[in-house]
């Protein structure tokens, strides 16, 4: 083969291994912001802002783990005052709700 030719061929398969990992790339950020969309409703009884969705989705690419970003959300001011309102519901429903 020409050297034209060689190279066509590996720039070709460079570029299909770039758009493989772009794609795997996106794949992976949307299932971080899945999760993060799903963890503001369970846990805050709401929707996600958007920049405390960026963020989150952010500290998940940089490595942090599902539990974490979990327990935050859980710590956080709003957070406690949901599980404080769910208990409190509870007890006073019992099982009716």
């Amino acid at each position: 083969m020409t050297k034209k030719l060689l190279e066509k061929k590996f720039n070709k398969k460079r570029h299909n291994i770039g758009a493989v990992a772009s794609a795997n790339d996106a794949l992976q950020k949307s299932e971080w912001e899945q999760f993060v969309l799903a963890a503001y409703l369970k846990l805050l009884d709401r929707h996600a802002d958007p920049d405390g969705l960026k963020a989150y989705v952010g500290r998940l690419a940089q490595g942090a783990s599902k539990e974490i970003i979990l327990e935050e959300l859980q710590a956080c001011p709003e957070g406690r005052r949901v599980a404080m309102r769910r208990r409190y519901w509870e007890q006073l429903l019992g099982d009716n709700i």
